[in-house]
């Protein structure tokens, strides 16, 4: 055993072992996903699922309901938006023979209506019989300060982001308890693993869906119920566009970073890889914001004084 433990004592002190140990992480990291691949799952597995999107009326929300059915999933959308619902299922069908069962279910939802969200719950599990996937995509967004922020911003982000969610998982789980299986889907944010300057509610909405996901996934795990969180970088939506004021009025201003963003379509496509192949934590976005997120738990004082430049530069 002591022989065993200086072999590796020399192994770290020596010369080489800087080279060594990223040769070796490296390694891992290579083998790792040759593996995931090699045993990756194929999107067939979905077909026949009842897919349930919140927020399918743009953005990620609608190119995940084409993702979701391109693949052979039943269908649900939902928003506040009937007509542009109409649209995206227009768009979905067009020149296609779909049966009436496979046919994509509209049912309107206002997030910000928590006490109507347990009825919407049952209408959703009634269009089919089952809900078998549950992707919590519709959110808001916001801009400005602490300080100028009206409280009612706040309450109305929290209200949208996270609590009229979390009603929807807790009205859904015991019918999925019930049937021993499920997926429930959290769109995130990087800004649930880091906070940036001027957008301190919608930060803190998605570090609140963080934190439920985490507690939530050991606790439906011996239920045969998972939970995944994913959580983009900048993708090209009207988040910006429809981000709330510090007044609470719309900021109307597309962002550059948003509008340079991933597409979309691309985004939906990895979520619904991972959530077939049962990735339960993913960061979906550039090496600048992962580097971001590993120095904010690693080296969060230099993580803080980046942050201070972005806040002064953007005060300007």
């Amino acid at each position: 055993m002591y022989s065993i433990l200086a072999r590796i004592r020399d192994f770290i002190f020596s010369q080489s072992a800087s080279r060594n140990l990223g040769l070796l992480v490296i390694g891992i990291i290579v083998l790792r996903r040759l593996y995931k691949r090699l045993n990756a799952k194929s999107k067939r597995h979905l077909r026949g699922k009842v897919v349930w999107i919140t927020g399918a009326s743009s953005g990620i929300g609608e190119a995940c309901a084409k993702e979701y059915f391109a693949n052979g999933a039943k269908v649900i959308m939902s928003s506040r938006n009937y007509q542009s619902l109409l649209k995206v299922r227009d768009a979905m069908v067009a020149g296609k023979d779909i049966d009436a069962e496979c046919m994509p279910q509209i049912l309107p939802l206002d997030l910000s209506k928590t006490d109507q969200l347990e009825d919407i719950v049952e209408k959703a599990w009634s269009i089919h019989g089952v809900i078998d996937i549950l992707v919590n995509n519709a959110g808001v967004s916001n801009r400005g300060s602490v300080a100028d922020s009206k409280m009612d911003v706040y309450r109305h982000i929290m209200e949208v982001n996270f609590f009229a969610p979390l009603i929807l998982v807790k009205a859904i789980l015991p019918k999925m308890t019930q049937r021993k299986d499920g997926q429930i889907i959290f769109v995130s944010s990087v800004q649930g693993k880091m906070a940036i300057p001027y957008r301190s509610a919608y930060a803190a909405s998605k570090h609140a869906c963080q934190a439920l996901c985490d507690s939530l996934r050991a606790e439906v795990a011996q239920h045969n119920i998972k939970v995944f969180i994913v959580s983009p970088g900048y993708v090209r939506t009207n988040l910006s566009l429809n981000a709330l004021a510090t007044d609470g009025s719309k900021h109307g201003v597309m962002d550059k970073n948003t509008a340079q963003g991933m597409a979309p379509e691309k985004f939906a496509s990895l979520l619904v890889d991972y959530a077939v192949n049962e990735e339960q934590d993913v960061v979906i976005c550039p090496a600048i914001p992962k580097a971001a997120i590993f120095a904010k738990y690693n080296i969060p004082n230099l993580y803080f004084w980046i942050m201070r430049l972005r806040a002064n530069k953007n005060s300007e």
